[in-house]
């Protein structure tokens, strides 16, 4: 599954969701058109979809492995201080659509589905690969990845954005590679209620770290500098070529491109 295609997805299957099937030879005798509302066949698109529609608001998605689906649930309060890692099989997903599909009221069918989400998610089977990240008192980031384990003061690995014990953080993992990862933070500062977005790149071996915030310029310029090589595959490519890449949840797009040895980088930044 693919994030980058879920807009263009969502609009041709929201579409699909509702088919209009009319008969031409009733109009010519009645002058009305008949609709009948369904649920198309499953297929890829519709997995695709589906597996967006159900994990949007509780979920990153972070890979897919043989047909199963590891996601990051949504932390979304600083009292939210653990990550904790789900996932679900595409025949799950097969078999949560299945009874929708010959069923009257499909919007309200597919609004259950959404909130019944339970019944598709599962505890993450081997997540030894995983980080394990917990967010201490006075705001120290505690990680054990399969390589190290250490802890952070945030106060300190945050110095440039002045984040101090007392502010409130809310964290979560929103990529993972097998030898990176990205830990994004919403940062609500104490001292004036003010907030702050940025995203914390770490190697598994948590001895390099990258920190910049991934909506605004500051990512395009820290792009351009030569510090990338470790996180480069966290990137997701908007593109087909490459040339085009963004951080994960962030909607930054930034040109981005390799000539042979040599790294030759066009930045831009286009926001929606």
């Amino acid at each position: 599954m693919k994030k980058i295609n879920y807009v263009a997805t969502c609009g041709i299957l929201l579409c699909a969701f509702f088919l209009f099937a009319c008969s031409d030879k009733d109009k010519e005798e009645t002058g009305e058109v008949n609709y009948k509302l369904e649920f198309p066949e499953y297929a890829s698109k519709v997995e695709e979809f589906l597996a967006q529609y159900i994990t949007s608001d509780v979920a990153y998605y972070l890979r897919q492995d043989d047909q199963v689906n590891v996601y990051a649930k949504k932390n979304l309060a600083s009292e939210d201080n653990v990550v904790e890692y789900l996932q679900f099989t595409d025949e799950n997903v097969k078999e949560a659509y299945e009874p929708l599909v010959d069923r009257e009221e499909n919007t309200a069918q597919l609004a259950k589905l959404r909130g019944n989400k339970e019944a598709v998610f599962e505890s993450v089977d081997d997540g030894d690969d995983l980080p394990e990240i917990t967010l201490e008192e006075e705001n120290v980031l505690k990680v054990k990845t399969a390589l190290a384990e250490n802890e952070f003061d945030l106060t300190d690995l945050l110095e440039a954005y002045n984040v101090s014990a007392d502010d409130s953080i809310i964290y979560n993992v929103v990529a993972v590679d097998g030898t990176s990862f990205q830990i994004d933070l919403q940062v609500k500062k104490a001292e004036d209620s003010s907030q702050e977005d940025m995203s914390i790149f770490m190697t598994e071996d948590l001895e390099e770290s990258l920190i910049t915030d991934p909506y605004t310029d500051e990512f395009v310029n820290s792009l351009a500098d030569d510090n990338w090589k470790a996180y480069e595959s966290l990137l997701e490519k908007v593109d087909n070529e490459g040339r085009y890449v963004k951080a994960a949840n962030s909607y930054a797009i930034v040109g981005y491109k390799k000539n042979g040895q040599a790294r030759d980088r066009s930045c831009g930044c286009f926001k929606s």
